[in-house]
């Protein structure tokens, strides 16, 4: 097991493919990454996290960032997320803000505490309401 059966299974295909795809195709893939990235999942394929990376036994690394997520792909634009789904069910907050009395962002609740479920949140919440506009 390693990265590429992670890959494999979690992110078959690269962000580029989902430039200018609908969104809830778009949010679908993001959250099939981000439920990769819990830990019974990545302990399946033998990977360690260390902060924003997950890593293999040979030393190949994935780095979980704006250039590995389909929807900062297609929103991402100087720094802004105007757009991006899942900052307008955030109310305008980017995955890497806190909002309210949040300790963490969505984001930096897996870098800094390895736990990716407040993005799965956010990022279903995202595609339920993109669905229900369609």
């Amino acid at each position: 097991m390693s990265i590429a059966t992670w890959k494999k299974e979690y992110c078959p295909r690269s962000v580029k493919y989902y430039k200018g795809r609908k969104d809830a195709t778009i949010l679908k893939r993001d959250i099939r990454k981000w439920k990769g990235l819990i830990f019974a999942n990545l302990n399946k394929h033998e990977l360690k996290r260390g902060n924003a990376n997950i890593n293999d036994k040979e030393g190949n690394r994935f780095c979980i960032r704006s250039g590995t997520c389909a929807l900062c792909c297609n929103y991402i634009k100087f720094e802004s997320c105007q757009g991006c789904p899942l900052a307008r069910v955030r109310n305008g907050l980017r995955c890497d803000e806190r909002g309210g009395k949040q300790k963490n962002s969505p984001y930096s609740s897996f870098t800094t505490l390895g736990k990716p479920q407040s993005m799965v949140k956010w990022l279903e919440k995202a595609l339920e309401m993109v669905t229900k506009k369609s």
